[in-house]
């Protein structure tokens, strides 16, 4: 059997792909990887805590902002904070710049990231 590893930077990890089969280097699963990373990219771009750009500093900033992904991270994050009885509370984590308390998703948004991100592997792949 056949085997390709994709992988990129994103979110200041590497990321990687495995794959599989009789094809790995097929120009769909090659398609269907970039779209994963494409979208990886995308939630950086969104909710990087690090980047001045971002959908989450515009937020910070009480600026608008108009991903679609943005509210369903704010109540996945309140949801997490409820199960966990605070355990896990993004609202007032330590800026590693400044030390100033802040919102950082970012343990939550990696994950769920990948959980959308993957849906792109569905068609191409069983498992």
């Amino acid at each position: 059997m056949k085997q390709r590893a994709y992988v990129e930077q994103i979110m200041g990890l590497p990321v990687s792909i495995h794959v599989r089969g009789p094809e790995p280097d097929s120009a769909g699963v090659r398609r269907r990887v970039e779209l994963v990373f494409a979208d990886l990219r995308h939630a950086d771009a969104v909710f990087s805590p690090y980047r001045d750009d971002s959908e989450l500093a515009r937020w910070q900033r009480q600026e608008p902002v108009t991903d679609p992904g943005f509210p369903v991270v704010l109540a996945l994050c309140d949801e997490a904070r409820a199960r966990t009885e605070g355990w896990f509370d993004p609202r007032e984590l330590p800026d590693p710049r400044t030390g100033a308390p802040r919102f950082d998703p970012s343990g939550l948004v990696k994950g769920w990231a990948v959980q959308e991100a993957s849906q792109h592997l569905e068609a191409v792949f069983t498992i």
